[in-house]
């Protein structure tokens, strides 16, 4: 049973059909487009997310970098207050005095150290290093002091960096990687785990004379405090490191004295530098960041799974939002693509029928696209193959009609001729004038062909026409024109302006002893704007807005058909001939009159 299914699927071809080959076409574009989009969505919010927590990350070590100068600069003054007010000149021939002496002196120092330890209770001990040898000592322990023979043996007073010190400047100098096992102390035991320092030295002198060195070692650990407190990074981790990468304080004080792995150096051109890098199997990236005062890196270490976090919820939400498009768009292209095939359905119907010899058959059109001006086409053509012949018929019928029903144009003048001349012979004035106006009038019907006219043409042609609706209203009428010379020779339609002045003559003043028709015409906006001003009695509101809603529409309705003829007939033809954006505009005030604007292209003879 399936088999033959399928086999008659594939015996009706249905790739061949067209929604089909729309199907596949639209949807491999909607899932080559999407897909290209929604990658390139993703793979843009992961650089913003990266760069967002390189940003978040370099801020926050900013702020580190920020609470460590601070430390440092306050340091730097207590430190100074520290040597000022510590007596360090009494130890200056501290060899050559007296043992008494020598006890009082260094009893009064160490004194003042402890009174300085004690105010800082972060700082673990403060070590004065003489240039005779002598070490004085405070720490929260107790207090020591060495004198020249067992300093040989301190691991500081025989370092590098003692002699660096004492060959310097008298400036502050911060060190770590140092622990108290690098300082003389009578209580530290060499086989306890070190305690890790960071340790600010500086240099005294006395009258010109290098007195020796005063070392201030704080406890690693409130250091890491000053600067991590201010890191707010999940899961991430600050620490600092020396130029040589060696890890000289860390919350964590148990990596403190290890290498830093993985750390690339910094050229002393680089400040900073964000690398993503391996670390001990985990994926992170990794900030380095010169600290501007001191000549060692903050390095913070964020994993990328934190900063990766959202990306990954949002990568889901794309593949199941990804998946629902593709099924919403599946559904909506085959009912789109039904309802817009169905109208080419139908057409194909109409024409098989059509091709078994029904004629005259028509498909309802409900489609305003491509297919819907088709199946108009054809049920255009449809009626017209069917009516063909009738057609023929009615046109020879009208023809006909219309030969039966024609005037000779000669005839009708050499009839008003006989007229005119036997009003004359009677001595019928007014009659032989009306006449003659009258021939004038119907003369461009037949001669002239073309649409349009001179603007002199025109008003030659309302004079003509007012003389005769004077003989009816007993010469109360009087029409002036006030159009500029130039304008003269600008064409307009032809008898476009006699059904308006009819309009006002008839409708305005109509019970006007005296009327009068002003005509007048000049150039606003590029265009031209020909007026018909009357004196007569107005429109009221009501009507007026009638009048107004007949000219705003295509093709004037029943409900407006009391409205004003000859204007409709006029707006209508302007409109046709040039455009929606012309025509007729009516202005009135009951008691004031009325004006007519007649707005059209402007155009030289």
């Amino acid at each position: 049973m399936l088999m033959s299914k399928i086999r008659k699927i594939l015996g009706e071809r249905p790739f061949y059909k067209l929604s089909f080959q729309l199907n596949i076409s639209f949807l491999l574009v909607f899932f080559i487009v999407t897909a290209a989009g929604f990658m390139a969505f993703y793979q843009g919010v992961i650089r913003i997310l990266d760069n967002n927590s390189k940003n978040y990350s370099i801020r926050q070590i900013e702020q580190c970098e920020d609470n460590i100068n601070n430390f440092c600069h306050n340091i730097d003054l207590a430190s100074s207050q520290m040597i000022y007010s510590s007596n360090f000149g009494s130890l200056k021939g501290y060899s050559s005095t007296d043992q008494a002496e020598q006890l009082y002196n260094a009893a009064q120092v160490i004194g003042n150290l402890r009174s300085f330890l004690t105010q800082y209770a972060f700082v673990d001990s403060v070590v004065y290093y003489g240039s005779d040898g002598l070490i004085l000592q405070s720490s929260i322990r107790g207090n020591n002091l060495v004198d020249s023979g067992y300093s040989k043996s301190d691991a500081f007073h025989t370092t590098k960096k003692f002699q660096d010190l004492m060959g310097s400047a008298q400036k502050m100098v911060w060190y770590g990687g140092l622990t108290d096992h690098d300082f003389a102390s009578l209580f530290v035991n060499p086989f306890d785990p070190p305690t890790a320092y960071i340790t600010v030295a500086r240099k005294i002198i006395y009258n010109q004379s290098n007195m020796g060195v005063v070392v201030i070692n704080m406890a690693q650990s409130y250091f890491a405090s000053i600067y991590s407190h201010s890191y707010n990074v999940e899961s991430g981790k600050i620490y600092l490191i020396d130029a040589s990468g060696m890890i000289i304080s860390a919350t964590d004080e148990s990596v403190v004295g290890t290498q830093c792995s993985a750390y690339p150096g910094l050229d002393e051109s680089e400040n900073i530098k964000t690398l993503n890098i391996t670390v001990q199997n985990t994926s992170e990236q990794v900030t380095y960041y010169r600290l501007s005062n001191l000549n060692w890196i903050l390095v913070s270490e964020i994993p990328t799974r934190v900063i990766m976090k959202d990306a990954v919820t949002l990568r889901n939400i794309l593949i199941i939002l990804y998946i629902g498009c593709l099924a919403l768009a599946f559904a909506l292209s085959k009912f789109w693509i039904y309802r817009l095939l169905n109208p080419l359905k139908k057409l194909t119907g109409a024409i098989n029928q059509t091709k078994r010899g029904i004629l005259g058959v028509t498909v309802k059109n409900s489609s305003k696209n491509e297919f819907g001006l088709l199946t108009e086409r054809f049920n255009e053509m449809s009626l017209s193959v069917k009516e063909l012949f009738a057609v023929q018929a009615e046109k020879r019928a009208l023809e006909i009609e219309t030969l039966k029903w024609q005037i000779n144009p000669h005839f009708i003048n050499n009839t008003l001729n006989v007229i005119k001349w036997i009003a004359i012979m009677n001595k019928e004035d007014n009659i032989a004038e009306s006449l003659t106006s009258l021939a004038s009038l119907i003369d461009p019907v037949f001669r002239n062909t073309d649409i349009m006219c001179a603007i002199s043409d025109e008003t030659e042609y309302i004079q003509d026409y007012i003389k005769i609706m004077n003989y009816r209203f007993a010469g109360g009428l009087e029409c002036c024109f006030e159009i500029p010379e130039e304008l003269m020779n600008y064409r307009i339609l032809r008898f476009i302006l006699q059904p308006v002045v009819e309009n006002s003559i008839l409708h305005g003043l109509m019970n006007k002893v005296k009327g009068k028709i002003t005509i007048s015409a000049w150039i606003e906006n590029n265009d031209l704007t020909v007026g018909v001003e009357d004196n007569g009695a107005g429109i009221n509101d009501d009507k007026l807005a009638e009048i107004r809603l007949a000219l705003s529409e295509i093709v004037p309705s029943r409900k407006n058909s009391s409205v004003r003829v000859g204007l409709t007939n006029v707006n209508r033809r302007v409109k046709l001939q040039f455009g929606d954006c012309y025509g007729l505009q009516i202005q009135s005030q009951v008691g004031a009159g009325t004006t007519v604007l007649v707005k059209m292209p402007i155009i030289l003879e």
